[in-house]
């Protein structure tokens, strides 16, 4: 976590003991409960996919039975020991609206990891209504999710103190504020820089994760917990996922499939086709087409997190550099912008003999620009292009517009909502710790070319430190290599994607031997499904996965780029 968050959580905790010795009253936590069914270790033998009642309310017009209908299958804990501890998977179908639609549906794998796609149908099946008009629309809940084995430690495990009443706890508290506490060495909340030694960086992280402790360690608390429940976090992983999806395919048993998957669901979809590519020699069950969307591999890095901002700014100014008439009035730009950031890195600029530009406050519009707002991205060149000429004009009329309060934030696609954490860490940890490597991060960083525009690096020390703490953490390892696939694919990315980079969708592109690839310009995480021309692309690949793509839409959107003369307030209206 960034270290305001550390700090605050440190002013609550020294608060709360405070509070005791006031008589402040402490409100013990609380959490919804957990679904009733639909999770847990399977001690019957069950074979063959089984129907049962939704455990929830289907979406309004849906008709259980006729229109939709629940179900789950069982599978082994650990795929490689499957006579041992079983678990179920659970799925929801979505019937297509046609009378005779087409035999193959569409299967689809949701990010997180540990984002329950049956928690959130009312959305999806909102979504992904323009798919379903001629096809089923599968979705299933990956294993830990919230209906599928759900990975559910209580909140008195993890925090006994939540068990106890109100008087127990006003005690315990008041017992703790009195004692001698230790304390915090205020160098562990120090912001590290790419240029530190990455082995003090992540000793520090160790010692805060160390500190935190102390008074409760929740990790420590819930891994204890599973083992006695006979739940091995180990096979909770994209690995197992990938035979659960293979299995749930198989017991369904339609002819064939179309794999749809958005962020940490791309992961998944990847490796199935690896698992496929593998395995040809397998009856498995055929896959049609894939489209996979806001892109994140195996095989990328995942120091890489801290290059999704950087990356999404430097693309705009190489698209300008792109573009006939951006390039003729900002030549180089994108250079230019190097150099500025240097400049700026440096000392700060002070224009117009009051305007103070720092790099952070650079940062801050180029963020702003390059992410969260539209409208500021085509100004961008033209803002550095001022910036180098002493002129202020765009940086004070942007610094405006982030100022207020009617610039539409873009719509993402998943629900953070109906996250597992528990899930989240384990899928992670097992999929992706052995990855984490701090001095291969800081080589990566050290070498972009412009690290001034590198914000997060501690995410990557969090991550070593987190999966330690569950006991998940592997050894560094080398990163897997890419999926080579012949299956027909449509790798999709929305242009100012904070979650994923467009280029992890170009990684993965690059060793599929039969795919297509588009960028969705002024769109979010999800673009292939939420924004007008990505739906439009997608219906039009599942429906005919070998027909060229139409992509007239996404020329039709293509940033246009904001010259010199231009009037700002009309642009910007």
């Amino acid at each position: 976590m960034k270290r305001t968050v550390l700090i605050l959580i440190l002013a609550v905790f020294f608060l709360t003991l405070a509070a005791c010795n006031s008589g402040t009253d402490i409100p013990p936590l609380k959490t919804p409960p957990a679904p009733e069914v639909f999770t847990g270790i399977v001690t019957a033998d069950i074979k063959g996919p089984t129907e049962v009642p939704c455990p929830f309310d289907l979406p309004i017009d849906e008709v259980e039975g006729e229109t939709a209908f629940c179900g789950q299958i069982v599978v082994p804990q650990d795929w490689d020991d499957p006579d041992v501890t079983q678990i179920t998977i659970s799925y929801v179908v979505f019937l297509a609206a046609d009378a005779n639609p087409s035999p193959d549906p569409i299967i689809y794998f949701e990010g997180g990891p540990g984002i329950s796609s049956i928690a959130d149908l009312s959305f999806l099946s909102n979504t992904f209504s323009h798919l379903r008009q001629n096809r089923d629309l599968i979705f299933w809940d990956q294993r830990g999710n919230l209906y599928s084995s759900h990975l559910d430690c209580p909140d008195e495990v993890r925090d006994p103190r939540t068990a106890l009443s109100q008087e127990d706890l006003q005690a315990t508290l008041t017992v703790q504020a009195e004692s001698p506490h230790p304390t915090l060495d205020p160098a562990l909340l120090e912001p590290s820089t790419i240029y530190d030694n990455p082995v003090e960086v992540l000793e520090k992280e160790l010692a805060l994760t160390e500190f935190f402790a102390l008074t409760n360690d929740p990790k420590a608390n819930c891994r204890n917990y599973y083992d006695g429940k006979d739940v091995d976090l180990t096979k909770y992983s994209t690995a197992s996922s990938v035979r659960d999806v293979i299995e749930l395919m198989e017991q369904l048993n339609y002819e064939e499939y179309n794999h749809y998957a958005i962020s940490y669901g791309t992961t998944l979809a990847l490796e199935t086709m690896r698992y496929y590519d593998e395995h040809s020699q397998q009856d498995l069950p055929r896959m049609r087409a894939v489209v996979i969307d806001g892109v994140y591999p195996l095989y990328v890095d995942s120091a890489e997190m801290g290059l999704i901002q950087p990356y999404n700014i430097l693309r705009v100014f190489n698209d300008c550099e792109g573009d006939p008439a951006c390039v003729e009035v900002y030549p180089n730009i994108h250079q230019r912008l190097l150099e500025l950031l240097k400049k700026v890195e440096n000392q700060d600029l002070i224009l117009n003999g009051e305007v103070e530009i720092t790099l952070t406050g650079l940062m801050s519009l180029l963020n702003f620009g390059s992410t969260a707002d539209p409208v500021s991205l085509v100004f961008l060149p033209r803002l550095i292009d001022e910036l180098e000429r002493g002129d202020t004009a765009v940086y004070e009329h942007l610094q405006e517009r982030v100022n207020t309060s009617n610039v539409k934030e873009l719509e993402g696609v998943q629900a953070a909502d109906v996250l597992t954490m528990d899930t989240e860490n384990a899928i992670n940890c097992n999929s992706r710790s052995a990855n984490l490597d701090v001095n291969r991060a800081f080589e990566l960083y050290r070498s972009f070319e412009a690290p001034q525009l590198i914000a997060e690096i501690i995410p990557v020390f969090q991550s070593i430190s987190n999966c330690e703490a569950w006991g998940l953490k592997n050894e560094s390892a080398p990163l897997p290599d890419p999926v080579t696939s012949n299956q027909r694919t449509l790798v999709s990315n929305g242009a100012m994607d904070p979650s994923t980079a467009v280029e992890w969708g170009e990684v993965a592109y690059a060793s599929l031997t039969n795919a297509e690839f588009v960028t969705y310009p002024f769109a979010h995480h999800g673009a292939s499904a939420i924004t007008d021309c990505g739906k439009v692309v997608t219906k039009a690949f599942f429906d005919d996965p070998q027909a060229e793509l139409d992509l007239s839409c996404v020329e039709d959107i293509r940033p246009v780029f904001v010259l010199p003369g231009d009037d700002l307030t009309k642009l910007s209206q």
